[in-house]
């Protein structure tokens, strides 16, 4: 398995935002993705739950100096959704699991999570492609966990 692993690479900084009791239409969620873009915010992890009734949770990370113009946008939601809260995690880093044929691979996601299983490490967020897993985890883990895919994986991150 861990040959399918090509590359691990690791980016900080990363604040993690969910948003509790957004509005479940897909043309609220593309007006608040379209603001994102109005204001420069590269979005990167997105996760949503599946509908609570006309509602939904929306998670997603952006870089950590972001925070400025994320809470002058999301503050704009308040008082357009019933119960709408926001929380902000600040001092993650995403981890990313690579290589070409992750896709067509059973027990890959197995593996992903024993490194972090082997670091005590949780995962806030997990997002996947045809050739990636990647995970959000506490900054304070990253020494750990670096140490653990060295080991594995026989490479530096």
């Amino acid at each position: 398995m861990y040959s399918l692993i090509k590359n691990v690479t690791i980016e900080d900084e990363i604040a993690l935002i969910t948003l509790y009791n957004l509005n479940a239409s897909s043309n609220s969620i593309y007006e608040l993705f379209k603001n994102c873009e109005k204001l420069s915010l590269n979005v990167d992890m997105i996760s949503k739950t599946a509908p609570l009734g006309s509602y939904v949770n929306l998670s997603f990370t952006v870089p950590q100096d972001s925070m400025p113009k994320i809470l002058s946008l999301t503050s704009k939601y308040k008082d357009d959704n019933n119960g709408f809260s926001t929380k902000v995690n600040l001092g993650n880093s995403k981890i990313t699991f690579s290589g070409d044929k992750l896709k067509y691979s059973i027990g890959v996601c197995a593996t992903v999570f024993s490194i972090f299983a082997k670091a005590k490490a949780d995962i806030k967020i997990i997002t996947t492609s045809d050739n990636e897993i990647s995970c959000l985890t506490d900054s304070s883990s990253i020494n750990l966990l670096s140490e653990i895919i060295k080991n594995e994986f026989g490479f530096d991150v």
